[in-house]
């Protein structure tokens, strides 16, 4: 017989069961073959114990030796029994066993193995391993997975492995605000969406975002542009993380078929943010003026794109055909267009990309917005919400008395927007006329063929020759509503 030599790189194990039959005395054999064709050195009695021997001197001999790295106990039926009725060779062992597990140095050593579950799926254990966890090789379905576990422990590695360390988060470096209530309404709001008090739950969520949003700005005055411009940056990167359960509360909201039922409270957000950016003194706390302006703006586009997204075009036509009124200018109706950027905002952002991040960019202001959307948001979702905003505001330039720049256009990276490319599917058409104030498909062929060309390249930014795309690049007008599906 071949002698096996174990060296200090073998794990050694021993195996305590039950000798119920001559098939599980098999069985067992079987499985300490399969441990040792994994180098795990077995100390097994159908090898190695001799008539003769005390079963529990070598027990005790196996469970105090530090060469032995586990004990694993073979649970089924008989074994349980009789480790708890103290019977033969198995009640001999667990009198050695049974102390040893209790105290904290031998816990780890001994592992027990269901081998056997009872008719309710209950494993077979003994009362003092009860509470300890077990490798469970009575199900073939799972023997595998649970067999490669019981080899990573006896080998000491772990299951999965620990990930590396990262950087500590700013807000434990740094006097970052703690946002709690948006948080928590969100979680409320994704409980009660079908239920009758909705547009109270969003309402809330909205009123505690403000709340989160007067932790960020600090107050302080700044009236040079290097002083502005990185204040505010620095505003805008803290609030990024409220700015993802803003979207989270927006995606769900806007899937919802009742949506509508949350216009109004979203309009009074949008009220609200604006009084927010004009209670300022403009030359002094400027930073904080413009910080509120530009997550207004921002959000007011995620609002657009997101609702377009989710198919909720009434939606969307409501937010920017209604009438916003806006604390400073008393009893007079606005219309959204109002909140689009203001030169100081414009400027300082310009400032900030030309000086600090030495970039000449045609549209500082849409690269910023574009370069900040967060994964699930796709880039052409925010250019075509603001291409919409402007072609409505372009149409009915009279009702609104100005025109939605969209800042982000040079970013836009298919050559058509898909709302409008879509308009000659009849269905389609029926779907968004809303958002352009058409009954009739006769109506947008006129509303869109009355913008000549030329009022496109009036809106180039800067000294650059991009200008919006022209609604004819999205559709050839003759075609709107041509196919009846």
């Amino acid at each position: 017989m071949e002698e096996i030599i174990i060296t200090k790189t073998n794990k050694q194990i021993a195996i305590s069961y039950a000798w119920t039959s001559e098939k599980h005395k098999r069985e067992v054999r079987e499985f300490a073959e399969k441990l040792t064709s994994d180098n795990i050195y077995v100390n097994f009695d159908q090898w190695d114990f001799k008539k003769g021997n005390s079963l529990s001197k070598n027990m005790e001999d196996l469970l105090k030796s530090d060469e032995i790295d586990n004990i694993l106990i073979i649970c089924d039926e008989l074994y349980a029994r009789k480790a708890n009725g103290r019977n033969g060779g198995v009640g001999t062992e667990t009198l050695i066993i049974s102390p040893e597990v209790y105290k904290d140095s031998k816990q780890e050593k001994v592992i027990p193995i269901v081998w056997e579950r009872d008719d309710d799926g209950n494993a077979f254990l003994p009362i003092y391993l009860e509470d300890r966890n077990y490798i469970d090789l009575s199900n073939e379905e799972i023997f595998e997975e649970q067999y490669q576990e019981l080899v990573m422990q006896i080998y000491g590695k772990a299951k999965h492995k620990r990930p590396k360390l990262g950087k500590t988060p700013r807000y434990i470096l740094e006097d970052e605000p703690i946002f709690k209530t948006s948080k928590f309404n969100l979680r409320r709001l994704t409980s009660t969406l079908n239920s009758s008090n909705m547009d109270i739950i969003c309402s809330e969520f909205l009123e505690n975002f403000i709340e989160d949003l007067t932790l960020i700005p600090s107050n302080i005055q700044t009236k040079k542009y290097d002083d502005t411009s990185k204040e505010l940056i620095e505003y805008i990167e803290k609030y990024n993380s409220i700015r993802e359960l803003f979207l989270n509360f927006l995606d769900k909201i806007t899937k919802n078929q009742e949506v509508e039922l949350v216009l109004d409270s979203m309009i009074t957000f949008f009220e609200e943010l604006e009084f927010m950016g004009s209670n300022f003194n403009r030359n002094t706390e400027r930073a904080d003026k413009l910080f509120y302006s530009f997550v207004l703006i921002e959000l007011f586009l995620y609002c657009i794109a997101i609702a377009l997204k989710n198919k909720k075009y009434s939606f969307v036509s409501k937010l920017i055909q209604s009438p916003y009124f806006f604390k400073e200018h008393g009893n007079e109706a606005e219309f959204f267009v109002k909140i689009n950027f203001n030169r100081d905002l414009i400027n300082v952002l310009t400032y900030y990309v030309n000086n600090f991040q030495k970039r000449n960019k045609i549209s500082p202001i849409g690269e910023m917005i574009i370069e900040r959307l967060p994964h699930n948001i796709k880039n052409d979702w925010i250019v075509d919400a603001d291409l919409i905003c402007f072609y409505v505001t372009l149409i009915y330039y009279n009702e609104f008395g100005d025109v939605w720049i969209p800042y982000t256009y040079p970013y836009k990276k298919e050559e058509h927007v898909e709302l409008i490319r879509k308009l000659s599917k009849k269905s389609h058409f029926n779907k968004v006329k809303c958002i352009f104030k058409v009954n009739t498909i006769n109506e947008m062929k006129t509303k869109f063929s009355s913008i000549p060309y030329e009022t496109y390249t009036h809106y180039t930014l800067g000294n650059s020759f991009y200008y919006p795309l022209p609604l004819y690049e999205s559709i050839n007008y003759e075609n709107i509503g041509k196919y009846l599906y």
